[in-house]
């Protein structure tokens, strides 16, 4: 009888320990995920930012084509904080091609390019844009490994427990 009293509480304590190793671990890549996402976020804003400020360089030789998009700039930059990060990647998404039309505005007016704020901005959305695709490849790894380890057999008892729900991935245009 004491024996299998013994064995009881072997097999809890072997529970108890597997449970808080397991909540621990699933919640370290919680943390990864919204500090990576939390970068992300930040990125993004930059990248908007940084669009808006080549604009008031680029409405001195073109202030008409570009009205549409500035005014679309500066309601995002304003709006930007209210929207879930998934909106924000399609907000980014969508002006992705302005981004290439804005950068081509170099090749119609050259003289844009002896402006040094504009090259400085050109500068600046190329690193943004390469720690936008590090970050949102990040991202992805992290949130694969994470639903993995809810998908497991203890991950789908766990994530019961704690009503946990996987993460979707994030698709950013450069």
């Amino acid at each position: 009888m004491k024996s299998i009293i013994i064995i009881f509480i072997i097999v809890i304590i072997f529970f108890l320990i597997w449970l808080i190793t397991f909540s621990v671990n699933i919640r370290n890549k919680q943390l990864k995920i919204y500090k990576i996402f939390s970068t992300l976020d930040v990125l993004l804003y930059k990248r908007i930012k940084i669009l808006y400020n080549m604009m008031d360089i680029i409405k001195k030789y073109n202030k008409l084509e570009f009205e549409d998009l500035n005014s679309k700039l500066y309601d995002y930059i304003y709006e930007y904080y209210n929207y879930e990060l998934n909106k924000k990647v399609e907000i980014n998404n969508e002006i992705f091609l302005d981004i290439k039309r804005i950068l081509l505005v170099s090749v119609a007016y050259p003289e844009i390019k002896k402006d040094l704020k504009y090259v400085r901005y050109e500068k600046q959305i190329e690193r943004c844009n390469s720690s936008i695709l590090v970050m949102s490849e990040r991202f992805n790894l992290e949130v694969t490994e994470y639903n993995k380890q809810l998908k497991s057999l203890s991950g789908k008892l766990y994530g019961k427990l704690k009503k946990l729900n996987s993460y979707k991935f994030l698709m950013v245009n450069l």
